[in-house]
């Protein structure tokens, strides 16, 4: 599981500043998976951040604290 998470942040660090954040402010999301309490860097050498992880398809369509309008086929934890 802990390697999950760590590949996890380490993927969303590399493109997280690519995030959909205007998708979440028009309704829910759908995603295949979402990842949750992954730690997330951002690629600027600050602290990682604890954050949830919305992965559709092959592309990440939600990075946020606030998962309540993601609806997940998968969730990891």
């Amino acid at each position: 599981m802990q390697n999950k998470i760590k590949f996890a942040a380490l993927f969303v660090g590399i493109v997280s500043c690519f995030s959909n954040t205007a998708a979440s402010s028009r309704g829910a999301i759908t995603v295949d998976y979402l990842i949750e309490n992954g730690l997330v860097y951002d690629g600027t050498n600050s602290e990682g951040k604890i954050q949830h992880v919305g992965v559709a398809g092959d592309q990440i369509v939600f990075v946020g604290s606030d998962a309540g309008r993601v609806v997940a086929k998968h969730k990891i934890d």
